[in-house]
């Protein structure tokens, strides 16, 4: 990591290893929310209250996507 600070390539040693920390951390939180949402995607619960909403919103998504039309 010091050649690579010194090189021009990260701004610091501590800059680096903090980048290299949050971009772990956030892939860590992608994979989790992945997971989630195969869950939530074999939730009958899950499932029956997005086509509701789905259901509700069928004509505001409706009368928008017409309105663009004209």
């Amino acid at each position: 990591m010091k050649g690579y600070a010194q090189s021009g390539y990260a701004p610091s040693v501590n800059a680096a290893v903090r980048e290299a920390l949050e971009s772990y951390v956030s892939k860590l939180e992608k994979r989790e929310l992945y997971e989630q949402m195969k869950a939530a995607a074999e939730d009958p619960l899950f499932i029956q209250d997005m086509e509701k909403t789905m259901n509700d919103f069928s004509y505001p998504d409706f009368e928008a996507t017409e309105e663009k039309r004209e």
